[in-house]
């Protein structure tokens, strides 16, 4: 069951709006889609969006009318997602509104990356702070587990602080080395599997098993407390 945020694929081929689907939900998202510009304001007025995923090569109403038409009308963070790489298309869309650009081709990993960043930079107070029996004090830098503190490093409490906000959901391996060191490569990626090992000894009642800090194979790691 996708328990994320909801987003909204505005997409005139339906084999890139299925695509789209997919590694969005695989991430944990939930998934709506329209394939013109009319559709996806209806859309809009008929439930609560949390991003907008926008092609510019819709036909009828083009999608540089459809950015105009929800900036009218709502805040919802908006990435261009289109195959026009020509830099005067990228910047009058920033320029009109749109909070990201992301060109065709893309690297799924990439995409979801700049999904989450935009989410985060919408929501910057949207950080949970109890999951099942773990409470987490930011102000304080701990964890709990039932009433008990777990004493965890710094590196140790940022993985699990940033595990903690997208709880349910998958962290991209170069999403963690990113956020953690700035860097994606061999050695950030060993040096997280070290870290995740830690953190199993501390979070899981069988580490060799682990319940709760799962891999994602070649994708990412999953809370689930």
């Amino acid at each position: 069951m996708q328990t994320g945020e909801y987003i909204l694929i505005v997409e005139v081929s339906a084999s890139m709006r299925q695509a789209m689907r997919g590694m969005l939900e695989a991430a944990g998202y939930r998934v709506g889609e329209a394939a013109n510009g009319d559709a996806a304001l209806n859309a809009l007025d008929g439930q609560p969006v949390q991003l907008i995923l926008l092609d510019l090569g819709l036909p009828e109403m083009r999608g540089e009318d459809v950015l105009a038409a929800v900036r009218s009308r709502s805040r919802v963070p908006i990435i261009v997602v289109s195959g026009e790489e020509e830099r005067e298309a990228k910047i009058a869309a920033l320029a009109n509104g749109a909070d990201d650009y992301v060109t065709k081709p893309f690297d799924v990993a990439e995409l979801i990356a700049r999904v989450r960043a935009v989410l985060r930079r919408a929501n910057p107070g949207n950080s949970r702070d109890e999951l099942g029996d773990f409470r987490i004090d930011r102000s304080r830098a701990q964890i709990w587990h039932k009433g008990n503190a777990i004493r965890l490093t710094a590196m140790e409490y940022r993985l699990i602080g940033l595990l903690f906000d997208y709880a349910g959901q998958i962290v991209l391996f170069d999403d963690i080395t990113r956020e953690l060191w700035q860097r994606s490569d061999d050695q950030s990626r060993a040096t997280l599997r070290v870290l995740v090992w830690r953190l199993r000894q501390k979070l899981e009642d069988s580490p060799d098993q682990p319940k709760r800090l799962v891999t994602e194979e070649n994708l990412g790691y999953r809370l689930k407390l």
